[in-house]
């Protein structure tokens, strides 16, 4: 008779253990799928798939709320210095001065104010280089209206995405120098944010 009650308090125990096991397992909830667009949300036009923002040109992140002209945004202090000449006199000049980058509406696109210490350099225009991880923009040629002189004619920065309080770079330049003649500059531009 032991033995009976025995087993009975053994399989009594074991089905209370195995109901519990089976009701603890059915109240779990079942694993995310990585690739699920389910409860994602990308915004500016981007859109979910296989469980990953794509999107659109201009934008970045998890979400798609990073502008790629964002982080370029801010007063820097500039020194450049010219590297290269058609007059041998102008290598080696440095200039200092203080520029401010805006982020244009344009998500792929940045302004530069004072840009050569300059007044009639207000509106020079950078445009967010894609196949450079965003972190470069190309500065695009520049004619300023009032002043015939000087030219833009090109140039790129790259911010240190380390520090995000760095850019290096150079841009070209061509302007009637002293004599009336059409001069070629090359000039290195370090930028630090204020």
């Amino acid at each position: 008779m032991k033995r009976f009650t025995s087993s009975i308090i053994v399989t009594s125990l074991f089905t209370l253990l195995s109901f519990f096991t089976v009701t603890y397992m059915s109240c779990e909830t079942p694993a995310k799928d990585p690739f699920s667009c389910e409860g994602h949300v990308c915004v500016n036009g981007g859109y979910c798939s296989l469980g990953t923002c794509v999107c659109p040109t201009g934008y970045q992140g998890l979400t798609c709320a990073t502008a790629w002209n964002a982080k370029f945004a801010g007063t820097w202090n500039v020194t450049e210095q010219v590297v290269s000449s058609d007059s041998t006199s102008s290598v080696g000049k440095v200039k200092t001065y203080t520029v401010k980058v805006t982020a244009s509406p344009a998500p792929t696109s940045v302004v530069i104010s004072n840009f050569e210490n300059d007044a009639y350099f207000n509106a020079v225009v950078g445009v967010v280089d894609s196949s450079a991880n965003f972190n470069t923009f190309t500065i695009q040629p520049f004619t300023p209206t009032n002043n015939g002189n000087t030219h833009v004619t090109g140039g790129m920065l790259t911010l240190d995405m380390a520090s995000l309080g760095i850019m290096n770079g150079y841009y070209y330049t061509n302007y009637r120098n002293a004599n009336g003649f059409v001069q070629h500059d090359t000039l290195s531009l370090n930028f630090g944010r204020q």
